[in-house]
């Protein structure tokens, strides 16, 4: 994240943008660098039309998986979706494989959708029925779809349980008792499937007649319910100990939702446990990130995103505490 950072230019030009875009039409320049995480995602026009481009290293995301993403975009848009559907390269791949100075990536370039990004502070309580209602329309028009290509829960618990220290008791302790939980669910097309998994208020496009969703790349088979929690995790703090059932935002979340497709009243009692897989996984994911040796000369606002961090990990890692205390 820090070397493709430090390329951005004042006015947020990034030249390595431009060179991931080789592979389509794209003014040159136009780009303007929105957000560095999991991913990195510009904007930049092509013959002056606004579109989207993301990238991400490709040692750290295979292209199987970016192709089963694109693949549940146009299965969810064609039964009626809002969603920014992929636009393929000169040689008609969706996905492409670019060399640059900066190294490796898998590119994909999006539609821009109409509408604007919001953040969850940002949402006012009439928000939130039509966002769980959008919740519930994805849901029902991704059921029965089923793709080995993306992860599922217990691959995303293998991976936590890869990352975790060996002498770390909690960890350890809180991914066992997580997987004896969730192996008790019932699991069937009306509760479970392919997810979104980051449903969050800013992968929302608000302001239209009908909301747009983004970021489909975190998506994973997993119970709604589930979605559910990480949709809303910012409403309690992203800690499951206050996750509280009589909440009237998540009560009208959940209307929302009804309105789209049924949810039973069990699968809202489990958006604690659910909150806390959620904090299981980032708390192990977390570690390498925080304990990695600072860089020569590192600028400030990595010093301050490590800090940061690890403050949400020590978070997570309280969550889990509370969760353990009664074994």
């Amino acid at each position: 994240m820090r070397i493709v950072c430090e390329t951005i230019l004042p006015g947020g030009h990034c030249p390595v943008v431009d060179e991931v875009l080789a592979p389509w039409d794209h003014d040159g320049g136009s780009d303007r660098f929105i957000v560095a995480s999991s991913n990195f995602t510009a904007s930049f026009t092509a013959g002056g039309v606004r579109r989207i481009v993301r990238f991400v290293r490709a040692d750290e995301r295979g292209r199987d998986a970016i192709e089963a993403e694109l693949d549940f975009l146009h299965h969810v848009a064609g039964r009626g979706m809002w969603v920014n559907l992929p636009i393929a390269s000169h040689a008609g791949c969706r996905v492409e494989h670019v060399g640059t100075s900066l190294g490796d990536y898998h590119v994909v370039v999006f539609d821009a959708m109409a509408g604007e990004a919001r953040e969850s502070e940002q949402l006012g309580p009439e928000a939130y029925e039509p966002w769980g209602r959008a919740l519930g329309e994805v849901h029902g028009a991704a059921e029965g779809y089923r793709d080995p290509r993306r992860p599922s829960w217990r691959e995303k618990l293998e991976q936590a349980r890869r990352d975790v220290e060996t002498d770390d008791t909690v960890g350890r302790a809180a991914l066992e008792k997580l997987r004896v939980a969730l192996e008790s669910l019932p699991a069937t097309d009306a509760n479970f499937g392919l997810v979104h998994w980051d449903f969050c208020a800013d992968n929302i496009r608000w302001g239209c007649e009908r909301l747009g969703v983004i970021d489909f790349d975190d998506c994973a088979h997993d119970w709604h319910a589930a979605d559910i929690a990480y949709a809303l995790r910012d409403l309690f703090d992203d800690r499951a100990s206050r996750v509280d059932p009589g909440n009237p935002l998540l009560g009208a979340f959940i209307r929302g939702y009804r309105s789209a497709r049924p949810l039973d009243d069990a699968e809202i009692t489990r958006l604690p446990l659910f909150t806390l897989m959620s904090n299981l996984i980032f708390y192990t994911s977390l570690r390498a990130i925080v304990e990695e040796p600072a860089a020569t000369r590192e600028p400030p606002w990595v010093d301050g995103l490590r800090r940061k961090l690890h403050g949400k990990r020590k978070k997570y890692r309280e969550e889990l505490e509370w969760w353990l205390k009664d074994l």
